[in-house]
């Protein structure tokens, strides 16, 4: 136990993606930047609740990427995958 929270050689602070801390980084980037530019076309154009509003666009997001996928628009993209991957639920 001392071992993993030592501040020695090897030691990973995102240890559970098993990746870069840049991956993690970029993903919350990505989905600060999302839902920033979800609250402003709310706001501007649909005039809904916050919460309500940022929820039907993800909800359209969301199904517009499941679409662009089956149709074959989105094959390149498996990064996705790889992530779910990565992440260790057991601990």
């Amino acid at each position: 136990m001392a071992d993993e929270l030592s501040l020695g050689q090897g030691w990973q602070p995102f240890h559970l993606l098993k990746g870069t801390p840049m991956d993690l980084f970029m993903s919350v980037a990505v989905l600060l930047g999302l839902s920033a530019l979800f609250g402003l076309i709310n706001e501007r154009f649909l005039g809904l609740q916050a919460t309500i509003g940022l929820m039907l666009l993800a909800l359209a997001m969301t199904l517009a990427l499941i679409l662009l996928k089956l149709l074959g628009g989105l094959d390149y993209l498996g990064w996705e995958q790889t992530l779910l991957d990565r992440l260790d639920l057991e601990r």
